[in-house]
């Protein structure tokens, strides 16, 4: 038995034919069947040559000693065939796509999109494990801000609130890397993971065939043990044995299946499970007879290999109770009539904790495949569909969900709860600020309330609102959620979406300081094509001061199709508190009177003018001024209607601005503890200055924020048009244009943030604006003298609260003479403006 068990589980040691590894399995079921007494010895000694350490004892000696009518049943141990791969083994939960390692309570799945049965994807992109360092910055944002702000508020500064969640950010990655840390000294590399009640697991692992024949193996299953945490009794199917069972026991106990949600695999009761009794001098019952049923049960699968081929193998298994559960094996029935057992042997990780285990690269224990289930627990599947009322985007015959350069379009959430427990507090975090949650309560002052249900001044951290009362996911329970997404950049871009809920207390007590919770991911390759590139620029007008010119330009650089690129300008608009726009006239023209929409054609390029002016100190207020309307309804009833252009741009404000923070703050440590390894050195003057004009920065800051009184969230439209900020726009451009189908009609917008009217304190161009005012035509009769024409030089000082310190010279002509102050130094306060008088003494015509 030994022999031929070592013949066909290897291909070293010669090279034998097709017809010889068949005769070595004939002879050994051969064995097998008709000296079963001698094969059972022999498998008893295979069972000690390979399994592990601490494990010399049979498992089923002692169900043997103590059980009446248990009977042995041959298992050949360790043969290798199939061929199994310890070093492939990983564990994950059934039903969510990908294989995951970490805790159940703090774990991560990574979940799929739906997919059609062409295999083409129907969503957003295509779906994608993602980076594990973007995860870990995430969940540290998503615990920082729910600890800062633990429900939406608006009552602290902006400022204030971006300074706390840092400061939390820092605290949580200096908790994770100190635990990291003290456990690599300690030398405790792992502990058991923590798994949910009646949540199925999978177990996945490469298996080959090295054989020249193929193989069948029926009943492949895995072999586990469990001890039950409330009882102290054991369930388990290590060792092949048999229990006669009581007969009174309905015969279809034994075939019971269960199924789970999540999850499409039927589960039964392992062969050979059995359950240890309470009493000190514990017997074996089998399973399917013990009051309450198997602590566990598992999945059956049948396959069949060919010559020299290597596959990856699922097995399910789902703990029952509450208890620790070990996952020890794989056992599976070769060409019907032989038993065979595979053992894991996993290697745990290289120990730090010591010189010797550095040194002679010692390892630890694996905790891959051991549990500790806990309670029941909510578990939670989210599927991004598109809304059937609206534009969706490209199936993608070849895009694959392919989107479009600042494309809104409207999607459905669908959140559902498949576990044991109830869900709450659920949390959606964004890497970019792509989504905006549809709201239908127009409760509360808009214009100084959240934005699509968001969280802290991250602007990517969002509230999932749920349907149900007392905002609780309960099992079995679904929730679709609407939102809409505008997708940025451009290539290929990462979508992560990250999901927070917590296990709602169905006791109705208080809920505990440190709830248990749990995590879902969600990432996705979007491929974003270019649509349409927007440039805007503001000039001062000569005509009047407080007037400016906006000159916005637009160019189409479609390339997602061959055809059809054209694209259609809807609406352009200004949020603004404090300045009107309206368009210059003459600027389209048209055949009829009716306003039609302007078509942009490929690698085309439009320019628009607009005229921008203030409105009253009393009329100071947030408005959507729509300067442009390209056919359609009435302009002005269009413009205060659809409230939702803003949300992208209050989000986008929020995130840039908390971006620009962290970058700031993540420079700033790094400057400090490279100052630090320099103690003792002079400064540099450069260091100087930094410390300076950062010290100086957090002051107008701070001020800023004091002056607005009215509290309001950081995404909100108040925060994107402050009432101190006088100087700036948003500007707003909505367009349409054809999709990929026939008759669907994508729709998008582009916006550009803050351009300043009149900049404050600093200007990328001059602060000045200098312009004359004179007679352009004179008549005048040179016989009795020259010409003295009257002209005035204005100077304004653009900027609203900054001094400007300049020089004034006059250039001498030749053809003529000027007469008045032709040169002197002058200091301009913000906001105004110096007159010069000039006389121009002109000898001649010309």
């Amino acid at each position: 038995l030994k022999l031929y068990a070592g013949l066909v589980g290897t291909t070293g040691g010669g090279r034998v034919s097709v017809r010889s590894q068949q005769k070595f399995l004939n002879h050994l079921a051969a064995i097998c069947r008709d000296f079963s007494g001698k094969a059972m010895d022999g498998a008893e000694g295979m069972r000690r040559y390979v399994d592990a350490p601490g494990k010399a004892v049979d498992p089923c000696s002692e169900v043997l000693v103590s059980t009446p009518g248990a009977t042995k049943v041959l298992e050949i141990p360790g043969m290798d065939l199939p061929r199994i791969a310890d070093s492939s083994v990983t564990i994950g939960v059934d039903g969510s796509g990908a294989s995951s390692r970490t805790a159940v309570v703090e774990r991560m799945d990574s979940i799929q999109l739906n997919e059609d049965e062409d295999g083409v994807g129907i969503g957003l992109g295509t779906a994608s494990a993602g980076s594990e360092e973007e995860w870990q910055e995430m969940m540290c944002s998503v615990q920082a801000e729910l600890r800062t702000t633990s429900s939406p508020s608006v009552d602290v500064p902006t400022n204030d609130q971006i300074k706390e969640v840092i400061a939390e950010i820092d605290k949580e990655k200096a908790d994770l890397a100190f635990a990291a840390r003290a456990k690599r000294k300690g030398g405790n590399v792992g502990s058991p993971e923590k798994r949910a009640r009646m949540e199925p697991l999978k177990v996945t692992f490469e298996l080959s065939n090295p054989l020249g024949v193929q193989i069948r193996a029926s009943d492949v299953q895995l072999v586990a043990r469990m001890t039950c945490s409330k009882t102290s009794r054991t369930c388990t199917n290590e060792g092949a044995v048999e229990i006669n069972g009581d007969a009174n026991v309905p015969t279809g106990a034994k075939n019971r299946s269960w199924k789970f949600g999540g999850s499409t695999s039927t589960y039964t009761i392992p062969d050979f499970a059995r359950v240890s009794s309470p009493e000190e001098q514990r017997s074996w019952h089998p399973a399917h007879e013990v009051n309450g049923g198997p602590f566990f049960v598992v999945t059956k699968t049948d396959l069949a290999m060919e010559p020299g081929t290597t596959t990856s193998l699922e097995l399910g298994l789902c703990p029952l109770v509450k208890g620790d559960l070990e996952i020890v094996g794989v056992r599976c029935k070769l060409f019907g009539e032989i038993w065979v057992y595979h053992h894991f042997h996993i290697e745990g990780p290289l120990l730090q904790d010591t010189r010797h285990n550095r040194a002679n690269r010692v390892r630890g224990k694996s905790y891959l495949l051991e549990s500790t289930v806990e309670g029941d627990m909510p578990r939670l599947v989210v599927d991004l569909v598109p809304s059937p009322d609206a534009a969706t985007p490209s199936t993608g015959d070849t895009h694959g969900g392919a989107m479009l350069q600042g494309q809104v379009s409207s999607w459905t959430l669908c959140v559902s709860n498949i576990g044991t427990a109830s869900a709450r507090n659920i949390t959606l975090k964004t890497n970019v600020p792509w989504i905006s949650i549809v709201s239908h309560d127009a409760g509360g002052d808009r214009e100084v309330m959240a934005t699509s249900q968001c969280i802290g001044p991250s602007g990517t951290l969002m509230k999932v609102p749920l349907k149900s009362d007392g905002d609780v996911l309960r099992p079995g329970d679904s929730t679709d959620i609407p939102i809409r997404i505008r997708t940025s950049g451009g290539g290929r871009q990462e979508f992560y979406m990250l999901f927070r809920y917590e296990l709602h207390d169905e006791d109705g007590q208080s809920p505990p300081t440190t709830p248990r919770f749990r995590w879902l991911r969600k990432m996705l390759n979007v491929p974003v094509y270019p649509s349409l590139t927007m440039t805007a620029s503001l000039q001062p007008s000569t005509w009047n001061k407080d007037e400016h010119i906006l000159s916005i330009e637009m160019t189409n650089y479609r390339s997602d199709r061959q055809s059809q690129l054209d694209i259609s300008m809807d609406k352009v608009c200004i949020a603004s508190r404090y300045y009107k726009a309206k368009a210059l006239e003459c600027q389209v023209v048209s055949d009829s009177d009716e306003r039609q929409p302007v078509q942009i054609g490929w690698q085309e390029r439009m320019t628009m003018h607009y005229l921008i002016f203030p409105v009253e100190a009393s009329e100071a207020k947030y408005r959507l001024s729509q300067c442009c309307y390209f056919g359609g309804d009435n302009p002005d009833t269009a413009a205060t209607s659809d409230d939702s252009l803003t949300d992208f741009v209050c989000l986008e404000n929020a995130h840039e601005r908390f971006k620009s923070a962290i970058k700031a703050h993540t420079e700033e440590m790094a400057r400090i503890a490279a100052e630090q390894e320099n103690e003792g050195q002079p400064r540099h003057v450069s260091q100087i200055r930094r410390a300076k004009s950062a010290l100086k920065n957090t002051e107008s800051e701070s001020i800023e924020d004091a002056a607005d009184n009215i509290p309001h969230h950081p995404t909100s439209i108040a925060s994107l048009c402050p009432k101190k900020a006088t100087e700036g726009i948003n500007l707003i451009c909505a367009w349409s244009t054809n999709g990929s189908a026939n008759d669907e009609r994508v729709h998008g917008q582009h916006h550009l943030r803050q351009l300043a009217v009149r900049p404050r304190r600093k200007s990328k161009g001059c602060p000045l604006m200098v312009t004359a005012r004179h007679k352009s035509h004179v008549s005048h009769n040179f016989a009795i003298g020259p010409l003295h024409a009257e002209i005035e030089v204005t100077i304004s000082n653009r900027l609203v609260e900054a001094d400007v310190t300049f020089e004034f010279a006059v250039e001498r002509q030749p053809g003529f003479e000027f007469i008045g102050a032709e040169s002197f130094k002058w200091t301009l306060g913000g906001g105004e403006e110096l007159v010069v008088p000039l006389t121009v003494d002109i000898p001649r015509s010309g």
